[in-house]
Order: structure tokens, then sequence, then C-alpha cells
């Protein structure tokens, strides 16, 4: 029983070695074949220049893992010409994840002929601006009443009985109209203040053409002393038949008190290319000056009527004094009228 397993390994031995010898002798049968179809056919030779990658078997669950891991083909870029025109390329879509959300859906615009004309009215001109304001546009206010004034002064009146006009004419007169000169007189026992002539003068109809108030007056002396005595040159315009005049003056009572004792002395009148001139000295033998000194010169035609007149103010009357005297020229126009006399007046404060 020992023996037998050395039996059976003689025996298998035996069977290996020819099995080997068998298939020794179909390999060289087939050398032997292939040999001479080689030598018939030797100017066909096959080169192989590259060699072949050895074949390694392997198992499905190595191949299922290359074929997950591979990555996806590239996409194929396209092709831009580069002398054609820049064209925009399409953006590849990448898959994103997109929310569902509850969206009513879009409601269908209805287009409405009205909304947009076609053919607009056109625009109206502006309003034209009205030239003149209307009267109805501005509201009329109330009247409110008067406020009383802190300092009242008396209203002025007429005051023809205190008041007398002497020497008054028409001293000059044109196409523009006339100019009339005068003198007038305060005869009511104090001092006033004139605030203005008035009056009217009449054509030869008798009708009143014009009114003194509108006429431009001018009197050098505002405040007359009780006795005092003060040109005044109205011009009225655009007059011509002129047959009468009736004239007053309005004047206030006034608290100052002018002076008119000055003494004058050489006295010098001369004529001088139509203006009538007179110098002189004046002494003022009283008390001092504070507000002004006036000298006035009156020129007369040989029927008494002021013809013009002329005025001259001292600069410094405060220090006309005692013997210090005042120099002094006055002139004035004669409207080449025959002068036959003069009068100086001088009146201070």
């Amino acid at each position: 029983m020992l023996n037998q397993p050395e039996f059976y390994r003689r025996k298998r031995s035996h069977t290996t070695f020819l099995v080997w010898l068998g298939l020794f002798s179909m390999l060289a049968s087939m050398a032997c074949s292939l040999g001479g179809a080689g030598a018939t056919s030797s100017k066909k030779a096959i080169w192989i220049s590259k060699t072949l990658p050895t074949l390694t078997p392997t198992s499905s669950a190595a191949i299922a893992a290359a074929v997950a891991t591979e990555p996806p083909p590239a996409q194929p870029q396209p092709v831009v010409n580069a002398q054609a025109p820049a064209v925009a390329t399409r953006p590849i879509l990448a898959p994103t994840t997109v929310t569902r959300a509850s969206v009513s859906p879009a409601t269908k615009p209805v287009s409405v002929a009205a909304a947009v004309p076609t053919n607009p009215p056109p625009t109206p001109p502006p309003a034209p601006i009205p030239t003149e304001p209307l009267a109805a546009a501005v509201p009329t206010l109330p009247s409110q009443p008067d406020l009383p004034s802190l300092n009242p002064e008396p209203n002025p009146q007429p005051n023809a009985s205190g008041w007398t006009f002497t020497g008054v004419q028409i001293s000059y007169q044109d196409e523009e109209g006339i100019i009339i000169d005068g003198d007038i007189i305060n005869n009511t026992g104090a001092s006033q203040d004139i605030v203005k002539l008035t009056g009217t003068i009449y054509d030869s109809q008798g009708q009143g053409i014009a009114d003194v108030d509108d006429a431009a007056a001018y009197w050098p002396l505002e405040t007359v002393p009780p006795g005092g005595q003060v040109p005044f040159e109205m011009t009225v315009y655009h007059v011509q038949d002129i047959a009468d005049f009736n004239l007053d003056v309005v004047a206030q009572p006034s608290r100052e008190n002018p002076r008119q004792d000055f003494e004058l002395a050489d006295l010098d009148p001369s004529v001088e290319e139509g203006n009538y001139c007179v110098t002189g000295k004046l002494w003022n033998r009283g008390d001092p000056l504070l507000d002004y000194l006036l000298v006035l010169v009156i020129l007369y035609n040989d029927q008494n009527k002021v013809v013009n007149f002329g005025t001259f103010q001292g600069n410094a009357p405060e220090e006309v004094l005692n013997d210090d005297a005042l120099n002094f020229e006055v002139c004035t126009d004669s409207y080449n009228h025959q002068i036959t006399r003069h009068e100086l007046r001088a009146i201070g404060l």
C-alpha cells in the first residue's frame, strides 16, 4: 500500500512526457510548413514598425470604474476665420438647478388705440399778454382810516385878506408859455411859511384856461416875517390868449422870525450883457446869525412892475458880525427890459 502512490507518480510522468512530445512534433511540423511557404513568398515581406501594446485582461469592476471616471468629451469649438467679421458666439448652456415657483401666467397686453394717438392735436398758441392791466384783475382793498400824525400841522387855507400881491405882470412870453413875476407882502401880523401859490388864468372870453396850482412857482424865502416882502416867479406852460389872472397864497404860521435890520452900504449897480448887477457891503449890528443870510435884488420897470429878481447867499453868516462886513454881488437877467429902479433886501436868521 505504501508503494502505490509511487506507481501513480511514475505513470503520470510518463503520460506528461508523451503529451509534450506530441506538442513538440506538431509545432515542428507547423514550422516546416511555414518555412516552405516563406521561401515561396519572400518578396512580400511585412515589416511592423510599431510595437503593439500587450493586452492585459482586467476585471469588469476595474473597467466600470474607468468608464465612470472618464471625463466627458470636450465640446467642439467653432472655427473662427481670422478674416471674417467677428460674430458673437453662443454661450454653452450649462445645466443649473432651477427652483420652481408659482407664477401666475402673464396677461396678454391689450392695445388701446387712444393711448398713443397717431396724429396728436396741434399745440395751441400761447395766450396773448394784455398790454394794459385789467382793472378787475386787481382787487380793491378797503380803505383804512388815516393814522394820527405825531406832529400835526395846520391845514393851510388861502388867506387873501392877509396877503397882498403887488407889481405883478407877465414879464416874458413865447410859444411855450408865460412867466409871471411879482411881489408878495405879508400883512397877517405874524411870521408865515408860504406853502404854495394858487389861482386861475383867464382868456379873453373869461374862461379859465390854466390852473396856477399846476404851474412851476418859485420864491427865494420860505418864511416871511410880518410886514416882509418877497418876490416870486411863476411859469405857466401851453397858454397863449391871456386876459387876466387871479392869484392867492396858501401859508401857515411859522415859529421862526427872520431879521431884516441889516446895514447896506457902498452900493454900485451895473449892466453887463443884459445882466443887472449890484455890488456892496453888509454889516450885522445885532445878534449873531446861525442859519442863513440872504441878499435880494428886485428889478422894476417904469410902471413899477417886477421884471425879475436875483439872490446872493453868504456862506458863513455867523462870521458877519459887528465890523466884519460881507462883500456881495448879486445879479439877474433884465430880459432886455428898461430898468428904472431896483430894490435891495437883506433877510437873515
